[in-house]
């Protein structure tokens, strides 16, 4: 399965000239799997029925052989085997993030990404992408170029506590001791021999997505006299004003936590802990955890606590607003109407313009007549787009 090594992955990386990071390294290798998988188990089923029939016609013929044929071993490990590659389908995740940039403005200097562990189901990870930039156009040599770093994530989705905590755990862990689960690569462009070169962050560890953006955010480059730009862009699943809970990064078992809340006969819908100080939500801990601000806090459609700044018609910007059918693939959300604001882009800009003004909605009655997708809008993630201020 070389298609899954890191190796491999960074140079897709390159060669794409994009960066982009799956939840897994790579699906290919899982995708072969399944497709193997079914062609086996026909042909399973094909010999199955012929030695079934063989079967039939030599009882038939001794029907005093009370006996019944065993399955051989092989049988059994053949059926296993089977099993096993149809449960690797269950992992295939075709899901990931990606950063684009403009080739004829900017060069990338910088690829990497960390990958973090999911309890949720084995095999599957969830990850984190990170580029840096560089102006490629700058007129005037003594002029040094601008840099930005560009980080995004996809945070795990579920409008309920046990989620909540799940995604602050992948921001900030709680408890979790085991820096090894943490995989972070990089590859940089080094500018003496031409040629990109591997390295592991110089073997900094990293627990959690905020200490990732931080160490971007907080960089500054020994070759460049500015602080750099730095965009972390998400869609965080969460949104400003969902319900405080209770999360410590003193709190010990959190692995144990977590697959706990990741058990679908624990709802966890309330959460018992009601020491208020420990008490947070995704929007409170980026902002918290970073030196990094909203861009809905610097359009001042957001106060820092989430709430609308429209106090008049208390209005809220969205950036999600549909309702699954009959024909989704997750049918527990079949129905429900999801309208808030669950997309974001933090920054250290030092200013930020909406290109174009959100959906405002008062309550979920008046934003159902404009449900998406829709022939407008073919996506059910309405986009952000926004013009940002280089430091």
């Amino acid at each position: 399965d070389d298609d899954l090594c890191v190796k491999s992955y960074l140079d897709h990386l390159i060669q794409s000239k994009v960066s982009f990071a799956p939840k897994s390294y790579s699906n290919a290798a899982n995708f072969r799997r399944r497709d193997e998988a079914k062609v086996k188990k026909q042909k399973m089923k094909v010999e199955a029925a012929g030695t079934a029939t063989s079967k039939n016609e030599d009882y038939n013929n001794n029907n005093d052989d009370d006996e019944e044929e065993k399955p051989k071993d092989d049988d059994n490990k053949n059926a296993a085997d089977t099993e096993k590659k149809e449960d690797d389908a269950d992992i295939i995740d075709d899901d990931g993030v990606v950063i684009f940039w403009k080739r004829d403005k900017f060069r990338p200097i910088e690829l990497g990404f960390l990958k973090y562990p999911s309890c949720k189901k084995k095999g599957k990870s969830e990850a984190v992408v990170a580029v840096v930039l560089e102006e490629t156009n700058t007129t005037d040599k003594k002029t040094t170029p601008k840099r930005i770093n560009v980080l995004t994530t996809h945070l795990p989705s579920g409008d309920n506590v046990a989620k909540e905590r799940e995604r602050l755990n992948a921001l900030l862990p709680t408890g979790l001791t085991n820096t090894n689960l943490w995989t972070a690569k990089r590859m940089c462009f080094n500018t003496n021999n031409n040629a990109w070169e591997y390295d592991d962050y110089r073997n900094k560890t990293f627990e959690g997505i905020l200490s990732f953006v931080e160490y971007y955010a907080s960089q500054k480059e020994e070759d460049c006299k500015n602080n750099t730009t730095t965009i972390f862009a998400l869609d965080a699943n969460s949104r400003p004003l969902f319900p405080t809970i209770s999360h410590s990064n003193n709190n010990k078992n959190n692995i144990e936590e977590m697959k706990k809340n990741d058990d679908p006969n624990n709802d966890n819908s309330n959460d018992n802990n009601n020491d208020s100080s420990n008490k947070t939500n995704t929007w409170n801990l980026i902002l918290k955890h970073t030196s990094l601000t909203s861009i809905w806090i610097q359009n001042k459609l957001l106060n820092h606590d989430g709430t609308s700044t429209d106090t008049t018609t208390k209005k809220f910007p969205v950036s999600v607003n549909k309702m699954r059918g009959p024909s989704s693939n997750q049918p527990d959300k079949i129905g429900e109407h999801q309208c808030e604001l669950i997309d974001h882009i933090f920054t250290n800009a030092r200013s930020s313009v909406l290109h174009q003004q959100p959906k405002f909605y008062k309550d979920k009655k008046e934003a159902e007549t404009e449900l998406y997708p829709s022939k407008q809008m073919p996506s059910d993630h309405l986009p952000i787009v926004v013009n940002i201020s280089l430091r």
